[in-house]
């Protein structure tokens, strides 16, 4: 019996000793391959952005232009606007309206409506300062030898050293 229990415990002692080698490779195998990562390069799928990369893109530039101060930008073309042209000068015509003025010399008290225009001259030669918005009344000088006449619903009258000049509102223009 007792070399049976003899056997038993040598067998019970070589197994454990096997058993306890083989843990003692494996963690050294799993601690080679944990310190060690391998680099995996990414593929390449293509050059050209996604839908959602170039949404993103506008919409960053879009805050970045909001974020920066708005520059005045002054038309060079007056589309909207009657451009009258008298001798070298041009005007912007802006409207015709019709003023009540108080005169002295009026016997009836009452006012009367004299019609006016305000313009703005173009193509100023010194680009520092801006032309002002002139009120022309009927009879004022617009300018050095140049007088307003007559305002009417269809036409503006000036005068130019015995010359008339009418501009029709209300004509196509070719």
């Amino acid at each position: 019996m007792r070399v049976i229990a003899i056997f038993m415990s040598v067998l019970t002692l070589s197994y454990l000793l096997y058993s306890f080698i083989i843990d003692q490779q494996a963690s050294q195998v799993t601690q080679q391959f944990v310190g060690s990562p391998k680099l995996v390069v990414p593929a390449n799928i293509s050059s050209t952005p996604l839908k959602v990369e170039t949404v993103w893109q506008q919409l960053k530039a879009d805050r970045i232009k909001a974020k920066q101060p708005i520059e005045k930008v002054k038309p060079d073309s007056l589309p909207k606007k009657d451009i009258l042209t008298i001798g070298e000068n041009k005007y912007a015509l802006y409207g015709i309206f019709n003023g009540r003025n108080e005169t002295v010399n009026n016997k009836q008290n009452k006012p009367l409506n004299k019609a006016f225009i305000l313009i703005k001259a173009l193509g100023n030669k010194d680009k520092s300062t801006e032309n002002p918005m002139l009120k022309v009344l009927e009879g004022d000088e617009l300018s050095e030898g140049i007088s307003l006449i007559s305002v009417t619903t269809n036409s503006i009258s000036f005068k130019q050293d015995d010359q008339l000049i009418e501009f029709k509102l209300f004509e196509a223009k070719k």
